[in-house]
């Protein structure tokens, strides 16, 4: 199955992010991540036009969060299978989601998928980065506990960090 990561409109489209999962048994947790596909629809319709997978193959979900700029959209990603999991971060140019796509390695950027370095640890699968002026905030439960109840932020200069926090911004009352 598909499960719908963020979205962006380019022209007279919507691009979705869809993670696609499988059942690896029965069973609440016996699933995993298979890879990421890019839906495009036609808008104002909303018809299917194609669904490929996204220019990714290292391991990252990438989709889990976008940001536009004038220059480039940026493309939040997950590493899923590490604990805590890793925020990790592409590239592409503004308008053009199908790439080519960049990857930054913790220094630079590359075209490299498998060089993408981790820019934050402690995300939830999915999260939100927004800026505000010369500010870049990342939204996300506490991902540094299992399950937590948390919701934090962080703040960067850059949209590749480096973060500073997090600072506790909601607690659910109802965990567990």
């Amino acid at each position: 199955w598909f499960w719908p990561g963020d979205a962006t409109v380019e022209g007279r489209h919507l691009q979705i992010f869809l993670h696609r999962f499988e059942q690896q048994a029965p069973g609440l947790w016996a699933w995993r991540w298979v890879d990421t596909h890019l839906a495009t629809l036609s808008l104002p319709a909303l018809s299917l036009i194609d669904t490929r997978p996204a220019p990714s193959d290292n391991a990252v979900l990438y989709g889990a969060c976008v940001l536009e700029s004038e220059r480039h959209t940026y493309i939040y990603g997950t590493r899923d299978g590490v604990f805590p999991k890793q925020a990790h971060l592409a590239r592409a140019p503004a308008g053009r989601l199908q790439g080519p796509w960049h990857y930054y390695d913790g220094r630079h950027w590359t075209d490299r998928s498998r060089r993408s370095a981790a820019i934050l640890g402690g995300v939830s699968t999915q999260y939100g980065v927004i800026q505000d002026r010369d500010r870049f905030y990342l939204f996300t439960m506490d991902g540094r506990t299992p399950f937590s109840n948390e919701i934090v932020v962080y703040r960067a200069a850059r949209p590749t960090g480096p973060w500073q926090g997090p600072v506790l911004v909601y607690r659910a009352p109802q965990a567990g």
